[in-house]
């Protein structure tokens, strides 16, 4: 069974918005299982094979207990592990602080081996860094927020 990422995306997704308590997804390249727990969501396993690192427990705060920063927020255009410098041992692209422009890279996030350019959504100053480098994001998930210039 072949499955794309933006397959797994749309399926999460429905889950998200539908009344399934738990889901399981297993082929010869993933597994992956989601639970719901009143209003929030528990990512337990994603891509356990195709990643090498054991994906972490991630937890997504339901919108009753958000609390939205005063900037912009980029978020997560897909599942994978984030990484803040283009390779090891290498100055990360940005630190709180930094001033960025539009289209600057922000970081990386690896999914099933292809890199992904995380870019900058507008010219500013990056406020928040909400991820660490090496950490398993959620699709969607809140990584940077950029106080946009006026």
């Amino acid at each position: 069974m072949d499955i794309s990422l933006k397959d797994i995306e749309d399926l999460i997704e429905r889950f998200e918005k539908g009344s399934l308590k738990s889901l399981e997804l297993e082929t010869d390249a993933f597994r992956l299982a989601v639970e719901k727990e009143t209003a929030k969501t528990y990512v337990k396993e994603a891509f356990e094979k195709a990643i090498p690192q054991k994906a972490e427990v991630l937890e997504t705060a339901s919108p009753a207990e958000e609390i939205k920063p005063d900037g912009r927020e980029v978020k997560a255009p897909l599942v994978g592990t984030f990484y803040s410098s283009p390779s090891p041992g290498k100055d990360a692209y940005v630190s709180v602080g930094k001033r960025v422009k539009k289209g600057d890279t922000l970081g990386l996030i690896e999914a099933m081996k292809i890199m992904n350019e995380i870019v900058s959504p507008a010219d500013g100053i990056v406020e928040e860094i909400l991820v660490e480098n090496a950490d398993f994001v959620a699709f969607d998930q809140t990584l940077f927020v950029i106080k946009e210039d006026a």
